[in-house]
Order: C-alpha cells, then sequence, then structure tokens
C-alpha cells in the first residue's frame, strides 16, 4: 500500500511503500507530513545514491531526492549530476 506524503511548504505531493519516510520535498526541500489522499502517482523514482525509491504524478521533475542530498539531472544539456 501506496502512503502519500505532502509538502508543507510548496503542495508537492509524492507516494512512498514501505516504512521509511521521506526527509525533505524532492521539489522545495520542505517537510513533508502524511496525508489521507486517494492519488494516482505512476511515475517511480529511484536515487541513484541511497537506492531509495518514491512515487509522483507525471511531468513532475525532482529536483533533490526526498531522502538524502542527491541532485537529480533537470536539464538535457547538464551532463554531470551536482551535489549541493
Amino acid at each position: 500500500m501506496m502512503e502519500i506524503f505532502e509538502c508543507k511548504s510548496c503542495g508537492s505531493l509524492i507516494g512512498i511503500q514501505g516504512e521509511k519516510e521521506p526527509l525533505f520535498c524532492p521539489l522545495c526541500r520542505g517537510k513533508m507530513i502524511k496525508i489521507e489522499l486517494d492519488v494516482d502517482l505512476k511515475v517511480k523514482i529511484t536515487c541513484p545514491d541511497c537506492e531509495n525509491i518514491f512515487f509522483v504524478k507525471e511531468n513532475f521533475s525532482p529536483y533533490k531526492c526526498a531522502f538524502c542530498n542527491f541532485t537529480f539531472i533537470s536539464s538535457p544539456f547538464r551532463k554531470f549530476e551536482e551535489r549541493l
């Protein structure tokens, strides 16, 4: 069963399967809270650094991993990942 989390700052939604809770919003790095909502989050994101998995809506590009500090490539012109 997927648990849904919402960012208290920007309202982004992510889904988590399992017991681990996200530490940060993948978009603005705000605090995530668990909510009771039935929403279809189909896009699976796997962090190449910590290997944690979270789900997002279509056309949502996460900036950072929800669990660690890994920065995803968000532009087709960037060739390397960057850690901030």
